[in-house]
């Protein structure tokens, strides 16, 4: 029996007039790699957030292992991975020191030198050699900066993972390469995962469960498999990049 690992529970969340997020209910149970999909400004991003801490939701509960949510968090986000939207690598770092910023953290459990080779072996893992230890993210091209924040999230092998629109930015090939390599990990790792994406192909290639939001709640969720068979409604509208002849414009 599937066991929930987050729980969002009738979730509300407005930014002044905009309400983003309205009662919305999402669950992630352990071992499932989810695909949280919708337009832009439909507030993918915030569900994330607010699981992470970042931001605090105006009604409704998040429940992590069947336990309300509440600061401090940093018991939660220690188990945790994440990829970023942009990198998000730091500009005054080597590129180990980077994918090893977790574990530098940590003095008492790793040595810097310890660190470094951890670091090394998940840059390697993700596809990036040796050789870029030692370079600067500038340095670095866009492929290559996502892999090297990928092997970040990985760096302490997390039973969760979060990812951020993970192929913003990249051309078809290397989205089909970093999709594939997250959905390697996920599975070596046995972890959980959540990815926030627009990007069909990446999810169709990541998620084992697939939730569209839309409107500030959930308006549809399936499998993978039911996901690929969509052939009608509003979900294969966006899918398949074209107007929602269902909607009526005011």
């Amino acid at each position: 029996m599937s066991k929930p690992l987050i729980q969002l529970q009738e979730i509300s969340k407005s930014f002044g007039e905009n309400h983003v997020l309205k009662k919305l209910d999402l669950t992630i149970n352990v071992g499932e790699s989810v695909a949280l999909i919708g337009g832009s400004g439909t507030g993918k991003s915030v569900a994330l957030k607010i699981i992470l801490g970042l931001y605090y939701p105006d009604s409704g509960n998040v429940l992590i292992n069947g336990e309300r949510s509440k600061p401090p968090f940093e018991g939660f986000l220690s188990q945790i991975g994440m990829l970023f939207q942009g990198g998000a690598l730091f500009d005054s770092l080597p590129v180990w020191k980077n994918v090893a910023f977790k574990l530098l953290r940590d003095r008492k459990k790793y040595s810097v030198g310890e660190a470094r080779k951890i670091a090394e072996e998940k840059l390697e893992r993700v596809g990036l050699g040796s050789e870029v230890a030692d370079l600067y993210p500038a340095e670095l091209s866009g492929g290559m900066q996502k892999r090297a924040g990928l092997a970040r999230a990985i760096a302490d092998s997390p039973k969760i993972l979060f990812f951020d629109e993970p192929t913003t930015g990249l051309d078809p090939i290397r989205t089909a390469n970093i999709s594939a390599l997250i959905r390697e990990i996920v599975d070596e790792n046995s972890a959980t995962a959540l990815t926030v994406s627009h990007d069909m192909t990446c999810v169709k290639q990541i998620a084992d469960k697939v939730h569209f939001l839309k409107g500030g709640y959930i308006a549809w969720s399936g499998t993978e498999t039911e996901f690929q068979n969509i052939s009608e409604g509003t979900i294969y509208h966006f899918v398949k990049g074209l107007p929602d002849t269902t909607e009526v414009e005011s």
